[in-house]
């Protein structure tokens, strides 16, 4: 939890309050020399700590131009402390129920289970960045947001480590990876880049041991023709119908 503002801390909030993007010197100017609030020393270290805590910002670093950020109703320092503690909690639950219920998971399951897990990391992971991104103008500002995105890292790492440490680890990783491209994209273009991909292990096989490789090749050639007609077949059948409408 954050602490009380004390009285200094409140003067200088209003006074930025009342001169948003005020620099540094005008600031000190109108806190120390002219209302005499406060020492210079005190008015430095208070200014730490309210740069530090989130309750001040800069938007722009060679003037030092301060404003005060507006806190929403997910974005305080109380919510990341909270975040924080509640991505332990989550830890926790990775290593006890969700590991649990992962191994003993079979098959196109054990892939759900994975994929449900790494998505609510990531969507996590993101909805802090763009909550913070709002309101500073950058993914990171705060000590605590720096713990909080410190501790989306080490719980990706956990989750594959569980993940490596199955027998059925690279092709539930092989899975999340097609996943991710699929995810947000142009499903062509990612067929493009698949099929690539392909060729370009096909090509290096073939060059290591032809005899058993060629074939494989060939029929995966032969293959990608085939798609390519079709959708080439699929593609002027729509146009078709689009004009007798």
């Amino acid at each position: 939890m954050s602490k009380v503002l004390d009285a200094n801390e409140i003067e200088i909030i209003k006074t930025i309050i009342d001169n948003e993007n005020i620099n540094h010197n005008e600031l000190r100017r109108i806190i120390v020399e002219k209302r005499k609030l406060m020492a210079i020393r005190t008015f430095d270290k208070t200014m730490k700590y309210l740069r530090e805590d989130g309750r001040v910002t800069i938007t722009k670093d060679k003037n030092r131009l301060y404003s005060i950020p507006r806190f929403g109703f997910f974005t305080s320092p109380d919510s990341d402390e909270f975040a924080k503690t509640s991505l332990d909690t989550l830890e926790e639950m990775i290593r006890t129920r969700w590991q649990v219920a992962f191994q003993k998971s079979k098959g196109k399951d054990k892939i759900k289970t994975t994929k449900e897990m790494y998505n609510i990391l990531q969507n996590g992971r993101k909805f802090f960045e763009t909550l913070w991104l709002s309101r500073y103008g950058t993914a990171v500002k705060t000590q605590t947001q720096r713990e909080i995105k410190w501790k989306f890292d080490q719980l990706f790492i956990l989750l594959f480590e569980i993940i490596s440490s199955d027998s059925e680890g690279d092709r539930i990783k092989f899975a999340l990876s097609i996943d991710a491209l699929y995810s947000g994209g142009d499903s062509k273009e990612v067929n493009t880049l698949m099929a690539e991909y392909v060729k370009i292990i096909l090509d290096v096989a073939v060059e290591y041991d032809a005899s058993k490789t060629l074939s494989l090749k060939e029929e995966y050639e032969n293959s990608m023709v085939n798609i390519t007609e079709y959708q080439k077949r699929d593609s002027l059948s729509g146009e078709e119908e689009t004009l007798e409408k």
